[in-house]
């Protein structure tokens, strides 16, 4: 199994995280909330997923709030979903599969990326 989960956007604040608590941060959030956050603005993200450690708020102290808007995940990032897809394909003896992490309705932009529009609709 091969999971594409994080762009490349979010390697940098991997590498200051020495002591793993943006990884455990990253394991603990359901992908509910990671929808929410590509609709949110950058100080949203900034207080949410942050914001629950001080250590975390210095990780990303240097970015601005649309640096954090923007950091992207595995499935719309071409270099990661590449390199996994090379990955499964050299892989000999054993099924291969890649799990991606995606914006629902990515590239739709305000019209419908990130919303759960089908699950808030009422009779």
């Amino acid at each position: 199994m091969i999971k594409v989960i994080w762009g490349s956007d979010w390697d940098p604040l991997l590498e200051k995280d020495k002591d793993g608590l943006l990884k455990d941060r990253m394991d603990e959030i359901v992908d509910g909330q990671f929808q929410k956050y590509t609709v949110s603005s950058g100080d949203y993200i900034r207080k949410d997923f942050f914001g629950t450690d001080p250590r975390l708020l210095e990780i990303v102290s240097k970015y601005t709030d649309h640096q954090l808007q923007k950091l992207n995940r595995g499935g719309h990032d071409p270099a990661k979903v590449y390199a996994a897809y090379k990955n499964a394909v050299d892989n000999v003896g054993s099924p291969t599969v890649i799990l991606a992490h995606t914006i629902k309705g990515y590239g739709l932009g305000e019209a419908g990326e990130g919303k759960n529009i089908t699950h808030s609709q009422k009779n």
